[in-house]
């Protein structure tokens, strides 16, 4: 009885132990996305000077200016949408370490809770801001090439790369949703693929005669043995 109450709690902390660790893996990946937001605006501020330094020197047709248009309309974009994306997940990121770091297990989850639909707007600006970071390649490259026939070829090259690119990122949010976000909004799911980890997490304890009972239980239970 000793053994098994000793096993029982150490399998308790080992548990508790995972929680926190994803817990802490769950902030990690808010502070990716802050980076990532934090670098596409680095790199539009970067464009943007770029490009006022290229209308110093050439005054072009009035195509020419609307393409400038463009680029500014897409590149402002970028810059509030990656802006606001940045701080909501510093914020979002900041607050969950606090709460992890107090103890306050209960008000993390209320708080994410609450601060669900902020954490979806950012993800959308997360996704704007890549979209018109991309797409203001396009009329860049026409401002900085030209439109001779090697400037000409640098667009076409451009926009097929931009292309390929949207291409790729929409087929790993589409993977991501299918494989990883739809099973855990499902309840029953997501309950069966908790109920598996901590049976992995018993196979530690299988010395003992109750976990090979509660292990034997969770599968006829979930309709695996």
């Amino acid at each position: 009885m000793m053994a098994r109450s000793a096993a029982n709690r150490n399998h308790s902390h080992q548990c508790s132990t995972m929680d926190l660790d994803r817990a802490m893996f769950r902030g990690d990946s808010m502070k990716i996305y802050a980076i990532i937001t934090s670098l596409i605006l680095g790199s539009c501020i970067g464009i943007l000077s770029l490009n006022a330094s290229l209308s110093l020197e050439e005054k072009g047709s009035i195509f020419h200016e609307a393409v400038e248009v463009i680029l500014l309309i897409l590149q402002g974009i970028a810059i509030i949408a990656s802006a606001y994306t940045t701080v909501i997940f510093t914020l979002m990121a900041l607050y969950h370490a606090t709460a992890l770091g107090m103890g306050g297990d209960e008000c993390l989850m209320e708080f994410e809770d609450k601060a669900k639909g902020h954490r979806m707007r950012a993800f959308q600006t997360f996704m704007i801001s890549i979209y018109s970071l991309m797409l203001s390649f396009i009329p860049f490259s026409y401002l900085y090439a030209g439109s001779s026939t090697h400037g000409m070829i640098v667009l076409v090259c451009v926009a097929t790369l931009v292309f390929l690119a949207f291409r790729d990122f929409w087929k790993v949010i589409a993977i991501a949703k299918t494989a990883i976000f739809d099973p855990m909004t499902n309840k029953d799911m997501y309950e069966k693929a908790r109920r598996r980890v901590s049976i992995v997490l018993s196979d530690a304890y299988e010395d003992t005669g109750g976990f090979i009972n509660g292990k034997r239980e969770l599968l006829e239970n979930d309709g695996i043995a």
